[in-house]
């Protein structure tokens, strides 16, 4: 079976955040960027939140691929403020002349036709962006071996692959916009009940966006969207 969700969040309403979004084909890396007018860039979608207010900005060479995947952190960071948030699509070049959206990223005296040209043109490759991140990223769940005595140990693997899974084990997989917990078969019952909790601690622990869906899959039961990621 599948069990998915997303995690509410608390955020004080002016602790502004900015997601970057980039990748191509099933690639596609949300991760955390300074909230500053500098770390825009015409080549990818970037979603800003300030408590009250998420923009999902657009730059004018995105892909549909970071479009799509954009509109999703964009609705996930709205929930996590509790639904009281709007959401508002930025097109650059288009109906990019919201005030709001432009101070909240560089200061309440910033004028907008200052700004434009401090975006920058795209940067690096889609379709490498993602291996150069570290994504996608395999984590093993284990109380099997000399070394564990019967303590859970969560390794990270070297290889991503369907080969990589054991039946024994849990498994935690990062495709970079989403998270897997994959139970194995056989798997013992600590590992599944305290794989939610290592998932959890991993994404913590490497400042991951704590909204990305997070998902457990029972082995045999494998969503297409994970399968993919191990093609």
């Amino acid at each position: 079976g599948v069990a998915t969700g997303f995690r509410h969040v608390e955020r004080e309403p002016e602790a502004a955040v900015l997601l970057k979004v980039k990748g191509q084909r099933g690639h596609v890396v949300v991760k955390y960027v300074r909230v500053s007018v500098s770390s825009l860039n015409s080549g990818d979608v970037f979603v800003l939140g300030d408590g009250k207010r998420v923009w999902k900005w657009v730059g004018r060479e995105a892909n549909v691929s970071e479009k799509s995947v954009g509109e999703a952190v964009g609705r996930a960071l709205q929930g996590s403020y509790g639904g009281g948030a709007t959401l508002e699509v930025i097109d650059e070049g288009v109906d990019d002349t919201d005030t709001e959206f432009w101070q909240a990223l560089g200061g309440n005296n910033v004028s907008c036709l200052s700004i434009f040209d401090r975006v920058r043109p795209p940067q690096g490759k889609d379709d490498v962006y993602a291996a150069k991140e570290g994504f996608p990223c395999l984590y093993k769940l284990s109380d099997r071996g000399w070394f564990s005595s019967g303590q859970l140990k969560f390794s990270k693997q070297r290889s991503v692959s369907r080969g990589a899974l054991d039946s024994r084990d849990v498994f935690v997989l990062d495709n970079g916009c989403e998270v897997f917990i994959w139970v194995g078969k056989t798997a013992s019952g600590q590992g599944k009940q305290r794989a939610f909790f290592f998932a959890q601690h991993y994404m913590e622990r490497n400042n991951r966006p704590a909204f990305l869906p997070l998902s457990t899959l029972n082995e045999g039961a494998e969503s297409p969207r994970f399968l993919a990621v191990l093609a």
